[in-house]
């Protein structure tokens, strides 16, 4: 049992039927409403086998040693129930659609559901007989409608073997609906959408040069010579790039015979009307990565809107994604989409001479460019992408609105660093290739290389790795790196491609390790981009020198702030600077927003704003070099410390969760101004930071970091700063006691009454004794913790400080629980509830409920302690404390097992034991190692009873612990009924071998037994 409550998941029942697609990134609606909750690799290939397999039921046996066939029987068969538990829980509904039982599980076929699987399938094959059958309009109704189900390989986050048979199999589908669509579509005369459609059959094999011949053919009949020598030059870089040879003599003769007209390669029937060439899109030399969502919202809003404005900042990815998206829109537009590059132009002048250039229009004398621009595209039904805007505003303005006033079919696609500011146009944010975080896959480097390959920006840096270095592969030693890289470049495309290139000298981790110079670092582009787009600093220069000088310097100025800022902090801090700048920072942020320079968040309807960190890293550098970084960061590290010490006095009160959440917010910030104080050896200042957020630290289980900076803190040198030093001993105290560490939490509650006496600071004090007296008491001492308790209740009273008295009550309450005087232990929860209900300190108040639901439970009245430890739990789910939340699941758990709801108690204990994992919990994963012990042993399996008996034992001897005699005869009992159901020596065997067992070890082990 515990002292002290993760988050209860929530079941959603399905709207039916299950729409489910695995072709490319897997993706699961009821309805119109997305379910998300499968996100893991390992999952979704669980799902996706179940699905593939239906047909029969499938042995749990056989799939644990599918999906593990390199580990050992029995950790295959407990990760397998450990996946099986996951996808139970995740899968809205899963007995609707799945039937299990002991030794197998099989999707039902008859549930509702459908699969884009299936309906591929069975697609094509209504088209093989439409062809047969020569019915060509239904024939290329059926295959259009198959290569658009086809939106990727068959979960390609997947890297299983038995993946690849039917991955390969409905890929040939894929390339055979393709092939016969294009040879209808060429037959019945509609050279555009064949031409569409083999360019996609050349993504999917760009080496074979068949399609090329096919692609400089459908030109070459729709009149477009120029295509034609396109597609040969691509064929020819290709072909040379990636295999050191030139065209067949094949492939040569026909582009040459395309060339020169010859009717045996090119005549047309006499009826045939010669269709307009409807697009100049290049043609991609490298891979479009990921993305698929933003191509698809592009694709809606440019039919829906006739502006739309893809903004972000260089480097991005801006052209490449209205490409790829433009790309799929030609067939939908009677005239095309028309791509207008406006990158290398320098005069606004050559705006309009760009389109007509472009579009082909005859000039004439008679009137203006603009004109002659208006008057063809009056009446056509196109999509105009003006690529690269940013430099040429002024120019590009006018003109888009004069287009979109004369020509009601026209559709404008730009691209830009900075809004346009037409009425009308549509803004929409290129945001950054997707980056896996510790949070989605647990520390660098130690989540599956599928997990990894689900994040476009980690898929990117794989393809162009390979490009650079053809032994390139992405591995276990290497993923750590990498996933660095990714995380240290925002997913910037352009960062991400200059690192990937870097691989001809260095290796991952030796790039990782230098990306505090990135811009030195990342240079080397490709020969043919421009210069901007040859290194990352030249691409951040091109939108710096855009910026008029009070912009630079604003810039500059907002670097001093990391992980984001809220409109408060930046008029506090940026406006302290003399000049132009601090006249109108409002004005000013909000032009840095429209150039793409700065993100507006929203996080739980406040507004923040954030620079990406390439780009703030760059404005940064620029700040040093103007010699004001030193007196903006002093600044900045007193408004954070102002703040810290202001929202210390609120994290006991009523609104203790919006200054929890607002520190949660700032926590960068205060982590750069801490770090800042202490590079400058501010003892006074890291101390006050250190007193100030100790109590921050605990609420929110940052014990590690709070501890690490508390040691750094602690060490400098010692001051006259003796109540500073004293509040950040009790931190460090109480921090390295959740962390088991008791003979650290000692010696600092020591040390921070030592001072406290000294300073005659009752607060102080009080606080100290119970930190000595709750080490006391883990270490088994009652009676000197007693001692500790008492004296630190009467400093509490003398100084009327009523968490303090509150805190006595608490302390010395669970005393009386060790010594199983319950009538004395509710006499004392009573008064300390009540000391915290008048300072509404819901913390605290969930732990005086909790001891008395303790109370209720000692007492064997599990149906009143239920209700106390679930209101408990709900309070601090709603305040996010993991820890306590995990205590009172433990809680739970125990009143589970003992009114024999077993599965409860099971998941009960799982959420527990995974929650205190998670942040450190090493004294309280002891009591969750005795709770599922009991839960075996309840249900007849000693054997695992006596190892999870043995891991809590181990666990509690390394920490210098003991179990508090109010649980011993609980464990007692728990012990005797594993003992009871084996001889005595196995037992003492599967026990010494639980004692064996590492933390890691015992948790894993812990978790597998979860799911049954």
């Amino acid at each position: 049992m515990q002292k002290g409550p993760s988050h209860s998941e929530v079941t959603m029942a399905p709207k039916f039927p299950l729409q489910i697609q695995l072709l490319g990134d897997l993706r699961l609606t009821c309805g119109n409403k997305p379910i998300t909750s499968i996100s893991s690799p390992r999952l979704q290939a669980l799902l996706a086998f179940l699905l593939l397999h239906r047909e029969a039921a499938q042995s749990r046996q056989h799939l644990a040693f599918l999906f593990w066939p390199d580990s050992s029987e029995i950790n295959a068969r407990n990760n397998f129930r450990q996946l099986l538990f996951d996808l139970r829980h995740a899968l809205p509904d899963f007995d609707s659609f799945c039937d299990s039982d002991a030794a197998t599980i099989q999707w039902c076929a008859d549930s509702p559901f459908t699969l884009d699987v299936d309906e591929l399938e069975k697609t094509f094959a209504e088209a093989e007989r439409a062809v047969r059958g020569q019915d060509e309009t239904r024939a290329q109704t059926a295959l259009e409608q198959a290569v658009t189900l086809y939106r990727g390989d068959l979960l390609p986050s997947c890297y299983d073997d038995w993946i690849t048979a039917p991955r390969e199999h409905l890929r040939q589908i894929f390339i055979a609906a393709l092939e016969k669509l294009v040879h209808l579509l060429e037959d019945r005369r509609d050279y555009a959408a064949a031409i569409r459609h083999a360019q996609r059959l050349l993504q999917q094999d760009p080496l074979h040069e068949a399609t090329y011949q096919q692609l400089m053919r459908l030109h070459a009949r729709s009149g477009d010579r120029a295509g034609v020598a396109r597609i040969y030059q691509t064929c020819v870089t290709v072909l040379d790039r990636e295999l050191g040879v030139s065209p067949s003599d094949e492939t040569q003769q026909v582009y040459k015979a395309l060339l020169s007209s010859k009717p045996a390669l090119v005549t047309e029937p006499a009826s045939a009307i010669p269709l307009q060439v409807t697009n100049n899109l290049p043609i991609p030399l490298t891979r479009f990565v990921g993305r698929e969502q933003e191509q698809a919202e592009i694709k809606r809003l440019i039919t829906e809107k006739r502006l739309l404005t893809l903004t972000g900042a260089g480097g991005i990815g801006k052209t490449r994604l209205a490409l790829a998206a433009s790309d799929d829109l030609v067939g939908a537009f009677a005239d095309g989409v028309w791509w207008v590059d406006l990158a290398s132009l320098r005069d606004s002048a050559q705006v309009p001479q760009a389109i007509i250039s472009t579009l082909h229009i005859q000039e004439s004398r008679d009137r203006s460019l603009l004109d002659a621009i208006v008057d063809y595209l009056h009446d056509k039904t196109m999509v105009l992408l003006l690529d690269n805007c940013e430099h040429l505003i002024d120019a590009c303005t006018p003109l888009i609105e004069s287009l979109l006033s004369s020509a009601p079919s026209i559709h404008i696609l730009a691209t830009s660093r900075e809004v346009l500011g037409i009425a009308g146009e549509m803004a929409w944010r290129v945001p950054s290739l997707s980056v896996p975080s510790m949070q989605d896959i647990g520390p660098l480097g130690s989540g599956p290389i599928s997990s990894l390959l689900q994040y476009d920006s980690i898929r990117l840096f794989a393809d162009r790795a390979a490009m650079t270095l053809p032994t390139f592969s992405l591995t276990d030693k290497n993923a750590g790196a990498i996933q660095q890289i990714c995380q240290a470049l925002d997913g910037i495309p352009l960062a991400i491609e200059l690192a990937a290139a870097r691989l001809k000298a260095l290796s991952p981790d030796q790039i990782a390790a230098r990306l505090d110079d990135r811009f030195h670092l990342l240079t080397g582009g490709s020969r043919t981009a421009l210069p901007r787009h040859k290194t990352l600093s030249a691409a951040i220069d091109w939108s710096y020198d855009l910026l008029p000088e009070a912009e630079q310097i604003f810039f500059q100025q907002l670097s001093v702030f990391v992980g984001g800022f809220s409109l408060d902090a930046m008029e506090a801090i940026c406006t302290m600077q003399d000049g132009a700048v601090s006249a109108t920072p409002l004005d000013l942020l909000s032009r840095l927003i429209d150039k793409s320079l700065v993100a507006v968040e929203e996080r739980d309807g406040e507004v923040r704003y954030r620079m990406l960190e390439t780009l703030r890293q760059y404005a940064l550098d620029r700040l040093v070099q103007s010699g004001q970084a030193a007196s903006l960061r002093s600044s900045h590290c007193s408004f954070f410390l102002h703040l810290s010490e202001e929202a210390e006095g609120h994290l006991r009160s009523t609104d203790q969760l919006t200054w929890l959440d607002r520190l949660d917010a700032e926590y960068e910030n205060i982590s750069a101004a801490i770090e800042w104080s202490l590079s400058n050896s501010d003892a006074e200042t890291c101390l006050r930071f250190g007193g100030a957020l100790w109590y921050f630290w605990t609420a929110r289980a940052r014990w590690t970091d709070g501890r690490e900076r508390l040691d750094r803190i602690l060490s400098l040198p010692v001051g006259p700063f003796g109540c500073a030093r004293a509040k950040a001993l009790l931190g460090a105290g109480y921090l390295a006691f959740h962390q088991g560490d008791f003979g650290t939490a000692t010696r600092c509650f020591e040390n921070s009454l030592e001072i406290s006496r000294t300073a005659e600071r009752s607060e102080e004090m009080a606080e100290a004794h119970y930190g000595l007296g709750v080490v006391e008491q883990y270490k088994g001492d009652c009676e000197k913790a007693r001692g500790f308790f008492t004296e630190g209740l009467a400093l509490s009273r003398d100084s009327n400080n009523p968490w303090g008295i509150g805190d006595g009550f608490l302390n010395l309450a669970l005393l009386r629980l060790n010594e199983d005087d319950y009538d004395g232990a509710r006499a004392l929860f009573e008064p300390g509830l009540a000391a915290f209900r008048k300072v509404d300190d819901k913390r605290s108040i969930a732990k005086l409920l909790a001891g008395l639901g303790l109370v209720a439970y000692y007492q064997a009245d599990y149906a009143a302690a239920r209700p106390l430890f679930e209101e408990a739990l709900a309070i601090e789910v709603h305040l996010r404390d993991k820890h306590v939340a995990a205590l009172q699941l433990d809680n739970l758990g125990y009143v589970a097992l003992h009114q024999n709801e077993y599965p409860k108690a099971r998941t009960l204990f799982g959420q527990s034991i995974a929650l205190l994992d998670e942040i450190g919990g090493k004294r309280s994963i002891a009591d969750v190692l005795y709770g599922l012990a009991g839960l075996a042993a309840a249900e007849g399996e000693p054997e695992r009873a006596a190892h999870l008996f043995g891991a809590a034992e181990a666990l509690l001897e390394q920490l210098g612990a003991r179990v508090e005699p109010m649980n011993r005869a609980e464990y007692d009992r728990i012990i005797a009924s594993a003992q009871g159901q084996m001889d005595p020596a196995p037992f003492e065997a599967a026990q010494s071998r639980g004692r064996a067992m590492s933390l890691q070890e015992a948790v894993r082990y812990a978790l597998a037994g979860v799911d049954r």
